[in-house]
């Protein structure tokens, strides 16, 4: 099975701009490229490609909730290849982009401090 995002939600389309503007398009191209693969022709060409059957091809649109802001913020950039490219650049320019990040993504907090927003997931379940 997997769920595959996109197009990149509100959020991320803030955080692929916050990127771009102050590290490079590097940055943002990773941001944007996670959010890519969501064509439901082209993920079935791929699962057939792969010698896949039974295949089965879901859209849903899901509220997603996530940690509050600045803490998934961090934690995003961490868990990802981002660290390495965001631990080059100087305190002053993070927390530019921290604060322009979450500016935006503030919009999205709910009761108790997480954030939550609708994104288009696309599900897929085959066999071999």
């Amino acid at each position: 099975m997997l769920n595959l995002p996109g197009p990149a939600g509100d959020p991320f389309a803030a955080l692929a701009v916050a990127m771009e503007k102050h590290i490079g398009p590097e940055a943002a191209g990773f941001v944007n490229h996670v959010f890519t693969l969501h064509e439901t022709t082209r993920i079935r060409e791929l699962v057939v490609e792969a010698e896949f059957d039974e295949i089965e091809i879901d859209e849903t649109i899901g509220t997603l909730s996530l940690p509050p802001p600045e803490k998934f913020l961090w934690q995003y950039i961490h868990s990802t290849p981002l660290a390495a490219i965001v631990s080059k650049i100087d305190e002053g320019v993070r927390s530019v982009l921290e604060r322009e990040v979450l500016e935006v993504w503030n919009e999205f907090v709910e009761e108790g401090g997480g954030m939550s927003y609708r994104q288009r997931i696309v599900t897929v379940c085959a066999r071999r």
